[in-house]
Order: structure tokens, then C-alpha cells, then sequence
């Protein structure tokens, strides 16, 4: 049976110091979400933001160009009104009503003929958010003060870069489980058993995969609750803006340097219940095709320290090649690939689009070619398993 093995591995995982790193690359990445919400929220952030303002005002006065002139003052006004609304909401707490029907009424007042279609979704996007909040009773959050979903928030685009942060998790907790059995070498003696080296692996796999997802899935609920408990409990119903769909154009978009074009009408809202549903599923998928990956590593290098260096070399290759600017036209087809795949917010919100071009991402394409990498690297693993007579 495989579930003894399964049981055995996760008890393994359990004990050993691999398990203690990854909990403490999660505690960094919360530590560092903390720091950030209460350097850039609340009366600090406010100060910060008033500094940023003053900032653009004194390079206003240094600049003759109109276009950046006129570049500048959108910053300065954006900075101007988030100060105002931060200080009318702490002296009028319960005007956030009547503010909100007044900017629904004014947007949908503005003549947009003249917009082309990907401002004309994204300012229907904004009408559409500030209904759902009238309609649904709640309060905005406000850009400048600290609430739990502000917390999250902070935290979910910091694991964004998630396609490292929860790639190490996966390293960590994988890459040297089956080149761990060779030093010593305990793998002889397994397979004195009545187990086959395909049950053995899968197991491994197994045992990795569940760890790694429960550690990362723990963690963030945990979390998510200390933001609502310390910073204020928002509504699970809080709306998440998710962009549009697009498709493929022969005319590059001047705002995204893509060929891809808005689909109007694509635009919708998601309940912050649904979005941490979607979001943890997409995690636990990347988890999935990370571990079957590092378990092929871990089959083809029997050093550990060698198999663990590969695998984050690999991610470390991927981040430095997905930058390289002579590859941005082939943009598109990265995220063909797992690694770029373990951006959740990205893919759910659909950002990863504007990102690359790759029109084709959205939640069930991006499960589904991460679920195809996982079956390669399991199928390989397995084949280069029976094959190889170093595993007798």
C-alpha cells in the first residue's frame, strides 16, 4: 500500500530541519507584510504620502517639458485626493456613502465616446466597484488606512513574486527526497520491501506535495485571521476587481506594448470569500507542479546540496530571464511554462495578461497546463526511476 509510505515520508518531513526553513520563509514574508502596512498605512503613511507630494511639487517647479509636467500633476492630484479622502473619512466616518453615490453619478456623466475600448473598461470597471459597495453596505477600504484586507493584500503581492517565494517552499521540502536515500544509502534497503520504486516515488510525492500545500494553506489562514483580528475585520464580501478578458491583435496596444485588445465587457467584480478560494487552489496546483518537479531534480542528481542548487538555480535563471528585455517579445509564451505560473493575484485578476501578452491565461488554462507539467515530470520521474540501475 502506498498510504504507509505517505504516512512515513510526512512524519520525516515533519522532523527535519527543511521543514523549520520553510516555516521561516513564510514568518519572513508575514514579517515583512506587517512592516509594510504600518510604514505605508495609518499616520505614517500618511506623512509618507504628503512627503511623496511635496516631492512631485518640487520637481513640478524643475521641469519645462509639458508632457511630463502634465505626467507629474496626475501624480500630484492622485496623491492630493487619496490625503483628502484618508482626512475626510477620519472627521465624517459615515459620509462614505454619499461619496460614493456622488463619484458613481459624476463617472457615469463623463461623455466616453471619445476613450478607446481598454479606458472605456477600465473606468466601467470603477463604476461597477463602487456599486457593488453601495449595493453590498460596504465601507471602502481606504488606501491609506490599515485593515486586515489591507494586510492580506500586502502579503498575497508579496507571495506574487510567489513564483520564488512558494518555489523554495516546494525546493525545501522536496528536492533532495529521493538523493537524501543515498547518503546514506537507505534506498536499497526500502526496496527490500514489497514496495516498487514506482509506489516509492509516488509516495514521496504524495507525502511532499500534501506538506508543502498544508504548510503554505495553514499558514495563510492563519495570517488572514491575524490581519481581521489586529487590524480590523472587513467584509468576506469585499469586492476584487478582476480585469478584463482580451484576444490577440495584429495592432500592438500603445499602453501595454502587447498585441493583445480589450474584450468589452469582460470586466468583473469577485467577493473576497471567492477570491481566497481561487487563490489558495491556484497555490496548491503550483505547490503540485513544483514538487513533481523538484522530484524529477531529486531522481537525476543523487548530491543533495547539487540537486537543491539546480532547482533554485533553475528559479533564480527563470527571474533573470523572464527581465531580459530582448525577450519581451516572446513574452507571451513564458507563461506556457509552470514557474511563471505561481503569480495566483496575477492569473485571477487577470494582470498577468497586460503583463505578457499571453491572452490565453485565466484560472482553468493556467490549472490545467500546470496539472500537464506535473503529469511530465511524474512520468519521467518514474521512467527514469525503472530504467536506471543505481535504483536497485
Amino acid at each position: 500500500m502506498i498510504f504507509p509510505i505517505i504516512k512515513n515520508e510526512i512524519i520525516k518531513i515533519f522532523y527535519r530541519k527543511k521543514f523549520l526553513i520553510c516555516s521561516i520563509i513564510l514568518l519572513l514574508v508575514a514579517a515583512f507584510s506587517v512592516l509594510a502596512v504600518n510604514s505605508e498605512n495609518g499616520e505614517r503613511g500618511l506623512r509618507k504620502d504628503k512627503s511623496i507630494e511635496q516631492y512631485y511639487k518640487d520637481q513640478k517647479k524643475l521641469v519645462k517639458d509639458k508632457a511630463k509636467i502634465a505626467e507629474i500633476q496626475t501624480h500630484i492630484d492622485n496623491v492630493d485626493k487619496m490625503v483628502k479622502d484618508y482626512e475626510f473619512q477620519k472627521t465624517h466616518p459615515l459620509a462614505w456613502k454619499d461619496t460614493l453615490k456622488k463619484d458613481v453619478k459624476l463617472m457615469e456623466s463623463v461623455n466616453d465616446s471619445k476613450l478607446d475600448d481598454a479606458k472605456k473598461e477600465q473606468r466601467k470597471s470603477e463604476i461597477t466597484y463602487k456599486k457593488y459597495l453601495l449595493e453590498n453596505n460596504i465601507k471602502p477600504v481606504s488606501s491609506i488606512k490599515a485593515t486586515g484586507y489591507v494586510l492580506f493584500n500586502d502579503y498575497s503581492l508579496i507571495l506574487d513574486y510567489g513564483m520564488i517565494v512558494i518555489f523554495l517552499v516546494a525546493v525545501f521540502m522536496t528536492v533532495d527526497s529521493v538523493s537524501s536515500e543515498y547518503a546514506p544509502p537507505t534506498l536499497k534497503l526500502l526496496l527490500l520491501r514489497p514496495v516498487t520504486k514506482t509506489k516509492l516515488l509516488l509516495g514521496k510525492f504524495l507525502a511532499c506535495a500534501i506538506s508543502s500545500s498544508a504548510l503554505v494553506v495553514i499558514f495563510n489562514l492563519i495570517f488572514f485571521l491575524f490581519g481581521e483580528i489586529v487590524y480590523g475585520f472587513d467584509s468576506f464580501k469585499y469586492p476584487v476587481s478582476i480585469g478584463p478578458e482580451f484576444k490577440h491583435s495584429s495592432i500592438q496596444n500603445m499602453d501595454l506594448h502587447k498585441f493583445i485588445s480589450v474584450i468589452p465587457g469582460t470586466s468583473s467584480i469577485m467577493p473576497l470569500y471567492k477570491f481566497l478560494i481561487e487563490f489558495m487552489i491556484l497555490q496548491i496546483i503550483f505547490i503540485i507542479a513544483a514538487t513533481s518537479f523538484c522530484i524529477l531534480i531529486s531522481t537525476l542528481i543523487k548530491s543533495n546540496a547539487a540537486a537543491t542548487s539546480t532547482a533554485i538555480l533553475f528559479g533564480v535563471a527563470y527571474m533573470i530571464l523572464s527581465k531580459i528585455p530582448a525577450l519581451s517579445d516572446k513574452s507571451d509564451i513564458m507563461p506556457a511554462f509552470f514557474i511563471a505560473l505561481g503569480s495566483s493575484v496575477s492569473i485571477i485578476t487577470r494582470r498577468i495578461v497586460q503583463d505578457t501578452g499571453a491572452y490565453y491565461i485565466n484560472t482553468l488554462s493556467a490549472s490545467l497546463i500546470m496539472i500537464a507539467w506535473s503529469i511530465l515530470f511524474l512520468g519521467l520521474s518514474t521512467i527514469i526511476v525503472e530504467k536506471r540501475e543505481e535504483y536497485i
